[in-house]
């Protein structure tokens, strides 16, 4: 009697279980971060108008003189042919928003991978990137609040990221840039353009 008691009950129990988990199930809300991904710099703009590979031409498209070849002064080899200087479209030169789907911390930042000039004696057109981490946050309208950076590249200050849409969005920052007519170097303020690489 008090096995059929006890099945009777575990029954029961299954059927309200059942019951309530086939019935109206109010649907979770669940926040897509749709601004995570890899992207590349397509365009970087000066205030001003430098030349950083010493061409004699000064230009405000960063983009172009970097990317334009760079004019040794004396060059030693007569067959000397100017080559490019940076390549915006290595993995390195990407920037990277995270959390991405192959990773498991759930924490929201970026590395911009700005580029900025590092000149030496013997190396005077070396690019190198700022490696600081910026933590952000979406606001309700998808707009990228900057929340804090880990790292300091002096070289490179970034003032403001705004998103222009799902796959663009744009970085303002304060840069030193050495420009070779003026043989000297200057401070400006930088747009650089950021589109997305694949989804």
């Amino acid at each position: 009697m008090k096995r059929k008691r006890y099945g009777a009950w575990i029954m029961l129990v299954i059927c309200v279980i059942g019951f309530y988990s086939c019935g109206d199930k109010q649907e979770e809300v669940i926040c897509v971060n749709d601004f995570t991904g890899s992207y590349k710099i397509t365009s970087l703009k000066a205030e001003i108008r430098v030349d950083l590979n010493n061409d004699g031409l000064q230009s405000s498209d960063l983009y172009n003189e970097m990317t334009e070849p760079y004019y040794l002064v004396n060059p030693r080899d007569p067959d000397y042919t100017p080559l490019p200087m940076y390549e915006f479209n290595q993995i390195s030169s990407c920037a990277e928003v995270r959390p991405t789907e192959s990773q498991s911390a759930s924490n929201k930042s970026l590395s911009l991978n700005l580029p900025f000039q590092y000149i030496t004696y013997s190396n005077l057109s070396m690019y190198a990137h700022d490696l600081s981490f910026y933590f952000y946050d979406l606001d309700e309208n998808d707009n990228v609040v900057l929340k804090g950076k880990l790292g300091d590249t002096p070289e490179v200050q970034v003032t403001r990221l705004e998103r222009l849409d799902k796959d663009h969005f744009k970085v303002i920052y304060n840069a030193r840039i050495y420009d070779f007519v003026s043989k000297e170097w200057k401070e400006t303020s930088v747009k650089a353009l950021y589109e997305r690489t694949c989804k």
